[in-house]
């Protein structure tokens, strides 16, 4: 293209409707918003907000209003020990830490028996049919003896709680997957954990995720 042809397109962009810039563009970016909560508060609307009465003053008075609430919708009320059917069923929940340390010992077995475990590997990709160890039994051969005697501890608390009807499952889960099992005496209930821990690795390896909430805040 010559000189000429080149004015003869610049004359002609300059009659189009839209003329072509002549010079870089400024593109002006939206004020990034200030860090402080108050500034929104101004954006949220009421409809949304009309329910929020500012019920928790401290960490401790969530902590006192969370529980005395679990307290009354504990499991929708279902969760209650039925003396009737087992009048000796919390006889020999464990008081002493001697008791305590016998089946957090056995716990500690369970999660590292590797013998009895259902957990199928992954097939690997490829001609060798090959399988990938499951996620829950590798992580759980990894543990280290703190790891595993912190879960025992955690899961005999669990246990005990759940025993006595305290299953603290909030009234917002479905009441269909959840609920309360009543066994006739804790060591039946500690047996079939235990073996439930040694056949599903999941099962111990839940306490090892992190917080679900601390996932997203």
């Amino acid at each position: 293209m010559d000189v000429d042809d080149m004015d003869i397109v610049m004359a002609e962009a300059d009659a189009l409707p839209i003329a072509l810039p002549k010079k870089a563009m400024t593109i002006k970016l939206p004020p990034t918003p200030s860090l402080n909560p108050f500034n929104f508060a101004n954006h949220l609307e009421d409809t949304h907000t009309a329910g929020f009465c500012d019920r928790f003053q401290s960490d401790e008075d969530f902590e006192a209003q969370k529980a005395e609430y679990l307290a009354r919708h504990n499991n929708r009320g279902k969760a209650e020990v039925n003396l009737a059917k087992y009048p000796n069923c919390l006889d020999d929940l464990p008081t002493t830490h001697e008791e305590r340390t016998e089946w957090r010992r056995q716990l500690f077995g369970a999660i590292r028996d590797l013998t009895m475990v259902g957990n199928q590997g992954r097939r690997k990709a490829g001609a060798d049919n090959s399988q990938i160890e499951n996620t829950d039994v590798r992580r759980c051969r990894e543990l280290d003896d703190f790891q595993v005697e912190m879960i025992g501890y955690e899961i005999l608390k669990k246990a005990e709680k759940a025993h006595q009807g305290q299953v603290d499952i909030g009234a917002w889960t479905e009441s269909q997957q959840w609920g309360f099992e009543q066994f006739p005496s804790f060591a039946a209930r500690m047996h079939w954990l235990l073996r439930a821990v040694r056949v599903n690795k999941a099962v111990p390896m839940d306490y090892c995720e992190p917080d679900f909430l601390m996932r997203w805040a």
